[in-house]
């Protein structure tokens, strides 16, 4: 078309067709731009929408607090507690809220945008509705359509990223913005993982250490979204989340909201190739020459996130006092019996319990190949050739949209042929020097007066640890012959060390300098009756800063000299450390703030 021996009437139609298909360029340029626009003002309602639920939240917890403060003022404190603990979510939800509507505003304004004149619902003006410190979790309002410079893709990544995609420069808006991201996914996880069992009645705040505590560690880098949830619960697993009454990580009642927290506000750090460039951060991939508008949606996109999990956040403290968290419209009767494998004549329990489930919104059973029906999931499968523990979880969403998810395990005892058995240890699975352990022992029903080698109750003598304890199981047949029927090995391991504290207080917290009883017990750590631990105190030995020396003394008073002696000094800590006997012996260690 534009070769030197076309004629004018060529050289026109040949001109034509350019400027026909620059036209159609814009235009397609134009709808992809248009759909930015409006992809973004779905976005921006949709976290007003996140927004409001949230406040709804805080809402109930607040009106909680009015409604139960005379006739209930333990369920007011609670409210309380967790209106505080939504406070703290809600300043850092705000820091980045605000955050994000800067960079907003900074590229518009580099753009060459008017962006100080506020108009709402105005169709010319960009600004509807400016950040608002009175309002701080609530976005700014911004109608992109009346944005001039759509296309404008030069300030965007200059701002944000600088000039490498892969090596976006820290002083620049993205990278802070990264950090900020990341470090309110841990904020958030933290923070609503570490609560407090205990609350003060009439101040509303937590009492003592928290029960549980979470402390994250970053994941930036996984295969895929199965790989990102294996990751997370291997990090929550090695955190310090602990239930003190089971020592089940996965008794966290938050356990699933924690993940799925986590899990939503992860985004891959490095992307191995982008447009010919290797390793490019997330921040390089997401605005590398990124038209004006699609910059901003998602900025807004971010936004949203962090409302869904601060209302996410909320609606799950709420739901501990003030809001039914589950809803059910079904009632089922459960049963289970103890133990598992019996012999005639032996005693059982039967356990009998009524359930509730929601026909609309069936629980999700792992462990194995299950089916869900009337709110239980049904496993058909085959017994092994041995003794089997079958184990797994079992969850549901709430109504706030976070999985509620609890841990199930029930074990199998399996007898393979005439002469097997099975003991049952059910306080723990092994022997503990100085515990006295009960065992349990049935057979088939052909045998009758089944004995095992060990008295029940069974006590590993001291000095043992280590060893290999065989128990062996017989019986009589019906022909009146003594007969094996198996037998099972037991590891002897030291008995845990009890737990020392001071007028009832435990380690780490305030001294009662009002009383000198020193104690040692075992706590609901260890695997049997805390009460078959039994110990005495022989000597005690306390240290206090600004007081030289030791103050020494024997049994498990401390006396009133000493008790003078410490009422004297302030501030610090005082340590504390005692020689034990009785079920194990040692020495003990604990710390009092004075």
């Amino acid at each position: 078309m534009g070769g030197g021996k076309e004629t004018p009437r060529q050289k026109m139609v040949g001109m034509m067709y350019l400027v026909l298909t620059a036209l159609l360029a814009l235009n397609v340029s134009k709808s992809i731009l248009d759909a930015f626009v409006a992809i973004e003002e779905n976005t921006q309602k949709s976290a007003i929408v996140q927004l409001d639920r949230g406040n709804a939240f805080v809402t109930d917890l607040q009106q909680g607090i009015e409604q139960n403060k005379k006739e209930a003022p333990l369920k007011a404190a609670k409210c309380k507690y967790y209106l505080g603990v939504v406070d703290k979510i809600d300043k850092k939800t705000a820091d980045i809220i605000e955050f994000i509507d800067k960079i907003k505003l900074n590229i518009l304004d580099k753009s060459g945008e008017l962006i100080n004149v506020e108009k709402n619902l105005d169709k010319e003006t960009i600004l509807w509705k400016k950040y608002d410190k009175k309002d701080p979790l609530r976005p700014a309002r911004m109608n992109l359509m009346a944005v001039q410079a759509k296309d404008q893709y030069d300030v965007p990544m200059h701002e944000i990223i600088g000039e490498e995609i892969n090596n976006p420069a820290t002083d620049k808006d993205g990278m802070k913005l990264w950090k900020m991201y990341n470090d309110y996914r841990s904020f958030i996880v933290e923070t609503v993982g570490s609560l407090h069992d205990k609350i003060d009645s009439t101040q509303g705040t937590g009492v003592g250490n928290p029960q549980h505590v979470v402390k994250t560690t970053p994941i930036n880098s996984f295969k895929d979204n199965l790989d990102l949830d294996k990751q997370v619960t291997a990090m929550l697993n090695k955190s310090n989340i602990f239930n003190k009454n089971t020592g089940n990580i996965k008794a966290h009642e938050d356990f699933g909201l924690l993940k799925q927290l986590y899990m939503e506000l992860t985004k891959q750090e490095r992307y191995e190739e982008v447009n010919d460039v290797k390793n490019v951060h997330w921040i390089g991939k997401t605005f590398d020459h990124s038209p004006l508008v699609a910059a901003l949606a998602s900025l807004t996109a971010m936004q949203l996130e962090i409302l869904n999990a601060r209302a996410t956040a909320t609606g799950a403290l709420a739901s501990k006092v003030v809001v039914a968290e589950l809803s059910f419209n079904k009632l089922i009767a459960l049963a289970s019996v103890s133990p598992s494998v019996a012999s005639p004549g032996d005693p059982i329990e039967i356990s009998v319990v009524m359930g509730a489930y929601d026909t609309d919104n069936q629980p999700t059973v792992s462990g194995g190949s299950f089916t869900v029906e009337n709110g239980m999931g049904i496993w058909k499968t085959s017994a092994g050739s041995a003794d089997q523990t079958f184990s797994g979880t079992i969850s549901i969403k709430s109504r706030t949209g976070a999985i509620k998810e609890m841990p199930w395990e029930t074990k199998l005892g399996v007898l393979t042929s005439e002469k097997e058995a099975s003991i049952e240890t059910p306080e723990m699975q092994v022997f503990y020097e100085g515990i006295p352990i009960e065992l349990k022992a049935s057979a088939t029903g052909m045998y009758k007066n089944v004995r095992m080698s060990v008295p029940s109750p069974y006590t590993a003598a001291a000095g043992s640890a280590g060893q290999v304890i065989t128990v062996s199981l017989s019986g009589t047949d019906s022909k009146g012959s003594s007969v094996g029927l198996g037998s099972k090995k037991f590891t002897v391991k030291k008995a845990p060390k009890p737990e020392l504290t001071w007028n009832g207080v435990a380690d780490g917290g305030r001294a009662m300098k009002a009383g000198g009883s020193l104690a040692c017990a075992y706590g609901n750590n260890v695997p049997f009756s805390p009460t078959k631990g039994k110990f005495s105190i022989v000597n005690y030995s306390i240290t206090v800063s600004g007081l030289k020396g030791t103050l020494d003394g024997n049994g498990s008073t401390i006396s009133a000299a000493h008790l003078n002696a410490l009422k004297a000094v302030s501030g610090g800590k005082i340590a504390v450390q005692v020689r034990y006997a009785g079920t194990s012996s040692g020495y003990l260690s604990a710390s009092f703030n004075n």
